[in-house]
């Protein structure tokens, strides 16, 4: 969000208590569920940027593609990630991931 700005417009909706929906100038925010280590919902939800920036335990989802190969040998399949991604622009990845929204 730009600091300077004098106004901005931020709608955030709850469903009881539980932020479920936040839209920043007009564009809908990814909003994640915190997890503990062992992987359950903490209740808290929180925005995508301020999750990575933390290091806050979220879920994610990934779609692993492996074949056998010749000679008995299995062979994963990877993409590269495009050079304008926030993290790892350009690195190897598995095939499919993704973040799980908050609620999902």
């Amino acid at each position: 969000m730009n600091e300077n700005a004098p106004f901005f417009s931020l709608k955030l909706s709850y469903r009881g208590d539980r932020l479920c929906q936040a839209v920043l100038e007009g564009k809908p925010m990814e909003l994640f569920d915190i997890r503990d280590p062992e992987g359950n919902i903490t209740g808290r939800v929180r925005e995508r940027s301020l999750v990575h920036m933390d290091g806050d335990i979220h879920g994610t989802a990934h779609v692993w593609i492996v074949r056998q190969g010749k000679e008995g040998r299995y062979e994963l399949l990877l993409q590269k990630r495009a050079s304008c991604k926030d993290s790892y622009p350009g690195c190897y990845d598995i095939s499919s991931a993704g973040h799980v929204q908050a609620g999902g």
